[in-house]
């Protein structure tokens, strides 16, 4: 292996499966898990381009939701604040979009693993990354995501129900990238 712990051609595995799924239950989230595992691979060499969320709250309560992109560090805003007593989905499409060129790039650079933070609703209904998604998973470059349980079915019908899921703990995830690796090296 290289320096940067990949083999100096890193083709598809032979069931055409790259991409590891990390579900989740209803309210639960994956983003400090996806951070921490694209921070250990970054610090071993690893090149990890693509997305990875971070989600808090504004001051009056609703939710702020952030996609970082992993290579440049680059915040992008993908909610607005619609006030405290709003109840319609605060996601912003132009920071969806903004986003999507940052995926589409990545794809292009390719990185040893594509992160994408989640399959969420929009997604699930045929917008968000979707696209994205599905130019990811036909890249052959490992991926790895998110998703929620309520989404999973749509997941599914996308993927034909190909994918690794994964349980959602550091172990499981490199687990994970360690046998991406070891399916090329025995070819």
């Amino acid at each position: 292996m290289s320096s940067r712990a990949r083999p100096a051609s890193l083709s598809a595995r032979p069931d055409g499966i790259r991409f590891g799924v990390v579900a989740y239950p209803e309210g639960g989230d994956v983003e400090t898990l996806l951070a921490d595992f694209v921070s250990a691979l970054r610090s071993r060499g690893v090149a990890v381009g693509g997305l990875l969320q971070r989600s808090s709250r504004e001051a009056n309560g609703r939710p702020r939701m952030e996609l970082i992109d992993i290579q440049s560090g680059q915040s992008i805003l993908i909610s607005q604040n619609l006030g405290a007593r709003s109840s319609a989905c605060c996601v912003d499409l132009n920071g969806v979009a903004s986003a999507s060129a940052v995926l589409r790039r990545a794809i292009a650079t390719r990185p040893d693993l594509l992160v994408i933070n989640k399959f969420s609703g929009l997604e699930a209904k045929g917008g968000g990354l979707r696209a994205e998604f599905l130019d990811a998973l036909a890249s052959g470059l490992p991926v790895l995501t998110g998703l929620s349980e309520r989404h999973r079915k749509a997941f599914e019908e996308m993927t034909l129900g190909a994918g690794d899921y994964l349980d959602a703990s550091p172990d499981a995830l490199l687990a994970w990238w360690d046998r991406q690796f070891s399916c090329h090296e025995s070819q």
